[in-house]
């Protein structure tokens, strides 16, 4: 998906494996929600320039996550169960929160907020 000059919502539900979903969304936005269960392998999102919104739901596994969030920007949701290996946030520029929420295992939680 690639997403650029505005929009509002994004809102992806993927069940049942797949290995890949890739946003870039630049330019605002308000929403991005994605609602990954059973298995799959990468997300990354790229988001440049706002937004407000970022809310990932994962369960049951899952390897990475790759967030990288740049200029501003004021909420970043994770919910993340049973496992996983890798969540690298790289989050520059302000921002008012990020929550991260990790149940039962993985390895790895690296954030970066400038």
């Amino acid at each position: 998906i690639i997403h650029e000059r505005g929009g509002k919502h994004m809102n992806i539900i993927h069940e049942r494996g797949g290995k890949h979903i890739h946003i870039i969304h630049e330019r605002g936005g308000k929403h991005i929600h994605i609602i990954h269960e059973r298995g799959g392998k990468h997300i990354h999102i790229i988001h440049e320039r706002g937004g407000k919104h970022i809310h990932i739901i994962r369960e049951r596994g899952g390897k990475h996550i790759h967030i990288i969030h740049e200029r501003g920007g004021k909420h970043i949701h994770i919910t993340r169960e049973r496992g996983g290996k890798h969540m690298n946030i790289i989050r520059e520029r302000g921002g008012k929160q990020i929550h991260i929420t990790h149940e039962r295992g993985g390895k790895h939680m690296n954030i970066i907020h400038e």
